[in-house]
């Protein structure tokens, strides 16, 4: 007995199923080359990127959501004194002594919970090889559908920077002048310790004060400084212009005024830098200076006597009265050891000779001498020759 079973479409189906799984194989191989290749190409991206970021100063370093860091550049190493294999895998709210990072903690806690990048400006910072520092930079949260999943931290070391603000901040303090940091909408923004002194303002008060409050209302305070205010409004540069202050307890001052624009990215000035001297007690030796050189110069111009002031040379360059016969440009200018003026030779040298000898010693000198005017009249004299003006270094120059 023969019995014979149609096994076609099975053979069909076998055949199909071969085929298929053949098919299945060649796109599995060629999804595992993609693959394989994807990955390689993303090893690469991340060896590039890791390459780019540990050739840069700046500190970076990535943590996970959970705040495990799993990557620190060189530059992070450098910061934190260790290398980054001591970094990685460390615990940023766990791992590290609160004396470490108590500062830092804070601003970490809202990036994570907030979601949003938060910027730190000098925080101090224990370094994990315990060097104390002031670090600045950006926490920056990575999310995928809403959830953390990294957050990426920039770290500057600021502490050299920190130290020269500090320097700078002890030597403006501490300044023998008074410094201003002065508005463009005439606010006192800042000032040192010889600023509250000069006027006798608190900085408190200076703070709820305008600029234009602190001037004299005269036409060397207040009128003049609007006009300065102007020029450091257009970026000029001020330098030792004098004006009256006013103290709070309403004594008038003299000061000597200096002002730099501080400028913005368009050149327009925002902030002053004004350093003010107290120049009160100049001012009044000057005026009593005035005011004596006045006395004596009414007593000269009026002295009954004849008195010519001579140069080292002997050069006339001033009288107080002239001699009958005698007009200013007969004489200004003239040497007093011109024959034409004396009787005699001899009279003149004699003349030249007190005059010498005053020179060398520094004394009053005197000797006698006649002469005969333009108009022919006679007259006889008796000169004192004293000294006058003194250079530098103490050398009598008239």
């Amino acid at each position: 007995i023969g019995l014979a079973i149609d096994i076609t479409e099975r053979k069909i189906a076998e055949q199909k199923l071969e085929d298929s799984e053949k098919q299945l194989r060649e796109l599995n191989d060629e999804l595992e080359i993609k693959v394989l290749a994807r990955t390689e190409a993303l090893k690469r991206s991340e060896e590039k990127y890791k390459a780019i970021l540990d050739g840069i100063i700046t500190g970076v370093w990535v943590a996970d959501k959970d705040g495990t860091i799993y990557y620190a550049n060189k530059g992070m190493e450098k910061i934190a004194g260790i290398p980054s294999e001591q970094l990685v895998n460390a615990n940023i709210l766990n791992d590290f002594p609160k004396s470490i990072l108590q500062y830092f903690r804070p601003y970490y806690l809202k990036a994570r919970n907030t979601l949003k990048s938060v910027f730190y400006d000098s925080v101090s910072v224990i370094t994990p090889a315990g060097r104390q520092s002031f670090q600045s930079g950006w926490l920056i949260p990575l999310t995928k559908d809403g959830k953390l999943y990294n957050i990426i931290c920039t770290v500057e070391d600021i502490t050299e920077r920190k130290k020269s603000e500090e320097k700078y901040r002890d030597l403006y303090e501490e300044a023998p002048n008074a410094y201003f940091s002065i508005g463009k909408d005439k606010s006192i923004k800042k000032c040192n310790k010889i600023a509250e002194k000069l006027l006798g303002y608190t900085r408190e008060e200076y703070s709820n004060m305008k600029v234009i409050d602190l001037y004299a209302n005269t036409p060397d305070g207040l009128t003049k400084a609007k006009r300065i205010f102007k020029k450091f409004i257009k970026g000029v540069r001020i330098r030792d212009e004098e004006l009256q202050m006013k103290k709070k307890n309403g004594d008038y001052l003299w000061i000597s005024l200096s002002v730099k624009s501080i400028l913005d990215e368009k050149g327009n000035a925002f902030e002053s830098r004004s350093m003010v001297i107290d120049i009160t007690k100049r001012k009044i030796a000057e005026q009593k200076l005035k005011e004596s050189e006045e006395k004596f110069r009414t007593a000269v111009e009026n002295n009954p006597d004849f008195i010519v002031f001579v140069k080292r040379d002997g050069t006339i360059f001033e009288v107080n009265r002239l001699v009958k016969g005698y007009t200013r440009e007969m004489v200004i200018g003239q040497s007093v050891f011109n024959e034409d003026f004396y009787e005699t030779q001899d009279q003149c040298e004699s003349v030249r000779k007190a005059i010498m000898d005053s020179l060398e010693s520094g004394e009053t000198t005197q000797c006698d001498h006649s002469h005969i005017a333009p108009d022919g009249s006679f007259a006889s004299y008796v000169t004192k020759v004293s000294p006058f003006e003194y250079d530098d270094e103490g050398r009598i120059i008239s």
